[in-house]
């Protein structure tokens, strides 16, 4: 009987119990980066901005000086053009495609048609913890004029802060336009 030559098992092992780490970090890195490209960064609508506009429109930039925007639909108050001329402070690189915009009406003006600007938005912060009978005081951050990329998310947001300034407490109840 003829035995065969032994074959190191060491060798072989050894090297391949090497590459377990490398494979297991860079399968760690293609996780993280998937997490990343498809959940970071969501759009949240400032509710303050929101309640605190006159007119909220769906729109386009039209690439004018100063910029133009094109309204495609118009989700709370009431305007008499298609195209609006925004006033006062833009971010400074507008958004491509469909934006949700929340505006306040500039006052004075020629009268022939109102003159609109970004609505301020504020961030409310309360202090969490207070000496017992410490009035309570609550400090609003003014945040700059903000501008939302027009995605499902965000028109979910804006419909339910709509619902929500209505009065209206069930889903997929629209809200009541003036």
């Amino acid at each position: 009987m003829k035995s065969s030559p032994a074959i190191p098992v060491t060798a072989a092992t050894s090297s391949t119990s090497r590459l377990w780490p490398f494979a297991f970090a860079i399968l760690w890195c293609v996780i993280l980066g998937t997490l990343v490209f498809t959940s970071a960064n969501p759009v949240v609508l400032n509710p303050t901005q929101i309640a605190a506009a006159q007119v909220i429109v769906q729109g386009e930039w039209v690439a004018t000086r100063p910029p133009q925007l094109h309204v495609h639909k118009i989700w709370k108050g009431q305007l008499a053009a298609e195209s609006l001329v925004i006033e006062g402070p833009i971010p400074v690189a507008p958004i491509t495609g469909e934006v949700l915009i929340a505006l306040s009406r500039i006052p004075g003006g020629d009268g022939a048609s109102p003159s609109y600007q970004i609505t301020q938005g504020g961030l409310e912060n309360h202090p969490q913890h207070l000496p017992p009978g410490t009035p309570e005081l609550g400090i609003m951050a003014e945040v700059l004029p903000l501008v939302y990329p027009a995605t499902p998310e965000s028109l979910t947001q804006l419909q339910q802060l709509l619902q929500t300034d209505a009065g209206t407490s069930e889903p997929g109840v629209p809200a009541a336009v003036p």
